[in-house]
Order: C-alpha cells, then structure tokens, then sequence
C-alpha cells in the first residue's frame, strides 16, 4: 500500500490483547465443543505467537506495527 494515510496502527498492548482475546475464546470454544471455531482461530493464534517471538527476538516489541 503506497498510500500511508491509509494505514492502520497497532501497539503493543493492542497486540497483546488480541492474542491473549483469540486464545481466551480458543479455550472458551474447546470447553463448548465447538471444533470449527477452534479450527479457524488455531491459525490465526499461531501466527500471533510467531509475531510476539519475533518481536521478543528482535527487540521490536514495544513498537507500534502499521498495516
């Protein structure tokens, strides 16, 4: 996207809250029985860990990422 004005930031602490949001209704919908639910947030979970590795490894976790 070449247009900056366009972009969405996302903080830390924002982040953070979606993950521990998606791992919390992960857990919620295991407890339910509700697999489809637990099949599509999975991915989306797993990749929010790799992000928050990734950050960790770098040094770039305190930093705002733009999309």
């Amino acid at each position: 996207m070449s247009d900056k004005t366009k972009l969405i930031e996302f903080t830390e602490i924002e982040r953070n809250l979606i993950r521990y949001s998606v791992e919390f209704e992960i857990n919620r919908k295991k407890e339910s029985g509700d697999e489809t639910c637990v099949e599509i947030l999975t991915p989306i979970y797993e990749k929010l860990i790799q992000l928050r590795q990734r950050e960790l490894e770098d040094g770039t976790n305190e930093e705002s990422i733009f999309v």
